[in-house]
């Protein structure tokens, strides 16, 4: 995700990883044959034209040559790619992972020893980094660390005990999920930041609260 947004722009990033939504919902309605409706399969493919539409940004021809002067690639999709096939396979472990081996009294007990697989692996790397000096500690990477942590743990506990509420399916909620977040991001960014929509952007806009609707009923 890092690369892709210093590489290819974070607008590209938001795409790659919200797009990949399709994924995990692929998987829970052909291989879980969990049960959809005609409505909420209009409601899905909605939502991937409004992810698209909400996200996307006017290219700008000074950004454009500031990016050939620092020789970046703006046509090297091969990180988006892999953004993309990363979150949807993410998404689709942690559902499968759900449904064959997590009991729902076990929730918190599998995320927390997710993450801390990911500390001591992390730990190890960085303090490899830094007797190489490759990288240089600050604390602030301890605490942006943290701070970037602690919601990310909670998001995926509720999202499993989402998973196991047996009345929505998966593809419901991965939909619901990323166009909530598209959604409000979009929202906070045009009250607080100020950021100027296009008329595509307030397409994708009113595509979203459609998709919503529709899965939601």
């Amino acid at each position: 995700m890092g690369q892709t947004s210093q590489k290819n722009g974070v607008t590209v990033a938001s795409v790659a990883s919200k797009m990949s939504l399709i994924i995990p919902v692929i998987f829970g309605i052909y291989y879980l044959k969990e049960w959809t409706t005609p409505l909420k399969t209009i409601g899905i493919l909605i939502a991937l034209l409004a992810v698209y539409y909400t996200t996307k940004k006017e290219k700008e021809k000074e950004k454009e040559k500031e990016k050939e002067k620092n020789n970046i690639a703006t046509t090297n999709y091969s990180y988006p790619i892999l953004l993309f096939l990363g979150s949807g396979i993410i998404d689709t472990s942690i559902h499968y992972i759900q449904k064959t081996y997590v009991n729902p009294s076990d929730t918190g007990l599998f995320s927390t020893f997710t993450f801390l697989s990911a500390f001591i692996i992390g730990f190890f790397v960085v303090t490899y980094q830094w007797m190489t000096k490759k990288l240089h500690f600050q604390f602030k990477n301890i605490l942006g660390g943290i701070l970037l942590g602690v919601p990310n743990y909670f998001s995926m506990y509720f999202l499993i005990r989402a998973l196991q509420n047996d009345k929505i399916s998966s593809a419901n909620i991965f939909t619901l999920i990323n166009i909530s977040v598209i959604l409000c991001t979009t929202i906070i960014g045009l009250l607080i930041y100020k950021e100027k929509l296009k008329k595509y952007n307030y397409l994708g806009i009113l595509l979203a609260i459609i998709a919503l609707i529709l899965v939601s009923a």
